[in-house]
């Protein structure tokens, strides 16, 4: 959990630019050489510590360019006269830092290529994140810092306006505040995003064959028709030959509005399909007797949606009606009332392919006092 919890935090840029930071505070205090030295120093520990710390599982693009900042500056240093360097190292190294983000920015389309193409999946996939976090936040910074230092070059050329040395200070502090709060930011939304992954629903991908190849998340599925093939739970509430039938909720996700069966929802992700069945009938009847037995099981579309829907049934022989506000709405209806309503649009399309099956096996069994465990079938396990 911990670990989890600093691997996490250490995805942000404001950790990454810390070094160039505690330069900018540095050269305030003392020489711009040896200010530089301390960060580089510092920028190499933490690049030894992000390696042990996480495993290679953590990549800080951020850290990298602001290592490379700083070589590049130290370069800059040997170049340029020592007074002007006193003067300007500010104003110096934060160019030196745009551009070099600007030409790593330029060339992204670029660095994502050689990624696909030369890294094995596992690295990818803690790469590519800190990677378009990385990209994201060097499109706001390249627009940013040059009006930035614009702003900066303009008003050293006032040096007799008023509160100038103030002013300069203020300007000047602009640059670290900003990725500081960049970093507010980012934790915030990771926090944001973090919570979003824990609420988050995963559905298992299966074949024809009821076999699990995969899963995925219940919101991205959403977006795709009848690309994902999932198992669904559907109960059927029965008493003295007639069925419990209610309008589809906005929770059954398709042919809302249309009369069906009154429980309907996805198995989970690793989760059991006769457990799945127990869940839905706690949840909507609570505490009860009254027990799911499985009936068929068949493959279903639906509006965009594919589904291997299992049939389970709950007999009212004691509880006549069911007690739950999560039911409302819903009525008995006899076998006549259902057959006369049929084929007008007005069941969903599951139910009208189960029916058949339901009259003739279930309806029919009760008429001749077959037991519900006669006509389950066992094999209820994705």
């Amino acid at each position: 959990m911990l670990k989890n919890r600093i691997e996490k935090t250490l995805y942000n840029p404001a950790i990454g630019l810390f070094p160039i930071l505690l330069v900018i505070f540095l050269i305030y205090k003392i020489p711009v050489h040896r200010a530089v030295d301390i960060g580089l120093s510092v920028g190499s520990v933490m690049l030894i510590g992000f390696l042990y710390l996480t495993g290679k599982r953590v990549f800080q693009a951020f850290l990298f360019t602001a290592m490379l900042t700083l070589l590049l500056f130290n370069m800059v240093m040997l170049l340029i006269p020592e007074h002007v360097i006193e003067n300007f190292s500010f104003i110096l190294l934060e160019s030196v830092f745009v551009v070099n983000i600007y030409v790593i920015k330029k060339y992204e389309d670029r660095i994502h290529s050689f990624l696909d193409n030369n890294l094995k999946i596992g690295i990818k996939i803690h790469l590519k994140p800190a990677l378009q976090l990385f990209f994201f936040v060097s499109k706001v910074l390249i627009y940013c810092i040059p009006f930035h230092l614009l702003l900066l070059l303009i008003f050293r050329q006032f040096p007799s306006a008023p509160f100038h040395a103030a002013f300069l200070i203020g300007f000047q502090l602009l640059f670290p505040f900003a990725i500081i709060a960049i970093g507010v930011i980012e934790l915030l939304n990771m926090n944001w995003i973090g919570s979003q992954i824990k609420s988050e629903r995963y559905l298992p991908i299966v074949d024809a064959n009821s076999r699990v190849i995969g899963h995925i998340a219940l919101s991205e599925s959403l977006t795709f028709e009848k690309k994902f093939l999932h198992p669904v739970v559907r109960v059927i509430f029965k008493h003295n030959r007639k069925l419990y039938l209610r309008m589809r909720p906005e929770s059954f996700y398709y042919e809302i509005g249309k009369m069906c069966l009154p429980i309907e929802d996805y198995v989970n992700y690793g989760e059991n399909i006769e457990d799945a069945a127990k869940r839905l009938v706690y949840r909507y009847l609570g505490k009860t007797k009254l027990a799911p037995h499985f009936l068929l099981k068949y493959a279903h579309e639906a509006d965009g949606r594919k589904s291997l829907n299992y049939l389970f049934i709950v007999d009212f022989d004691k509880e006549k009606t069911p007690n739950s506000r999560l039911l409302e709405g819903g009525k008995w209806w006899t076998e006549q009332q259902i057959v006369e309503n049929l084929q007008k649009n007005y069941f969903s399309s599951a139910f009208e392919s189960e029916f058949e099956y339901i009259q003739t096996i279930v309806l029919m069994a009760e008429g001749f006092g077959v037991p519900i465990g006669m006509y389950s079938d066992k094999n209820k396990h994705v």
